[in-house]
């Protein structure tokens, strides 16, 4: 509790942004000092994807298809018998809300129901003083299409992309990625006429999780690197960080406390990578 209070509303949204991800993997977030300064201070998640966010928690909700999903306001005012009750307002039921969409204010959960509501993917009821909603066909189908990017088993590697390293990709990160059930995506090795930045944005999003590797010349940090895995961290995409063991004294000092893998073979990487991936992510359901 003495960590949650020194914390203001903009770190707090980078905290339930990452507890509500770790659950939607069944996974449990440490809340330490350590992993509250490896959050964004400032986060600035797309409105879009708090607007997906939001829909995947109104779905986890719902008891059945078109089945309304209710959220009570609470009474303020006297309740004496001589004395007026004013209204309602948010209560405690709005909470999970909040967290699910990034959101310090109703105001911004009211605007991003809007947009849900305007692109069809739900309907608000009419109740006076509660919250009602109901989750339409449309809503599903951006669901679904949504999921099947992270179903699909693909993992994305942000790493050097020197002939030198070749064969850290190819008899490393490849062979461990493979061997859990999923598709590497190495950015280079993708035939496109696309913005490079755009195509890494995108496919990063239809990853289920980005390896990160920070092997480099030595005193050259990979700022791609460090730009790809902070964007999967910013989309709550889960990241697998390794580095070279010569080179991990050079990892900046704020990435350095993530449990990296330290190898300093390609066979002691895929080795370490698949026994990671296994116990970190899961079985993909790519079959060999």
């Amino acid at each position: 509790s003495r960590i949650l209070n020194s914390v203001d509303d903009l770190q707090r949204v980078a905290l339930t942004h990452e507890i509500c991800n770790h659950n939607a993997l069944r996974s449990i977030f440490s809340v330490s000092e350590t992993a509250l300064k490896a959050l964004p201070s400032k986060p600035n998640f797309p409105a879009h994807d708090r607007a997906d966010r939001l829909l995947r928690y109104l779905i986890s909700r719902s008891e059945h298809l078109g089945k309304s999903i209710d959220f009570p306001g609470e009474v303020y005012g006297n309740t004496n018998s001589d004395t007026v009750i004013i209204g309602t307002h948010p209560g405690k039921a709005y909470f999970p809300l909040l967290a699910w969409s990034d959101s310090v204010k109703i105001e911004e959960i009211d605007f991003l129901l809007d947009m849900l509501i305007e692109d069809g993917a739900v309907k608000r009821l009419s109740k006076t003083g509660d919250l009602g909603l109901i989750v339409l066909p449309k809503g599903y189908s951006r669901f679904n299409e949504n999921n099947s990017q992270t179903a699909n088993g693909q993992a994305f590697v942000a790493m050097w992309f020197d002939p030198s390293v070749n064969s850290v990709y190819e008899n490393g990160i490849e062979v461990a990625v493979r061997d859990c059930g999923y598709s590497p995506m190495r950015i280079d090795r993708k035939e496109h006429i696309n913005k490079i930045d755009d195509e890494i944005v995108d496919e990063i999003k239809r990853s289920k999780f980005v390896i990160a590797d920070f092997t480099s010349e030595p005193d050259k940090p990979r700022g791609g690197v460090y730009f790809e895995a902070g964007y999967a961290m910013g989309m709550g995409i889960p990241v697998v960080w390794t580095c070279r063991k010569d080179l991990i004294d050079q990892v900046h000092f704020d990435t350095r406390q993530f449990n990296h893998i330290v190898w300093k073979d390609p066979a002691e990487l895929a080795e370490k990578l698949k026994n990671r991936i296994l116990a970190t992510i899961g079985q993909g359901p790519i079959q060999k």
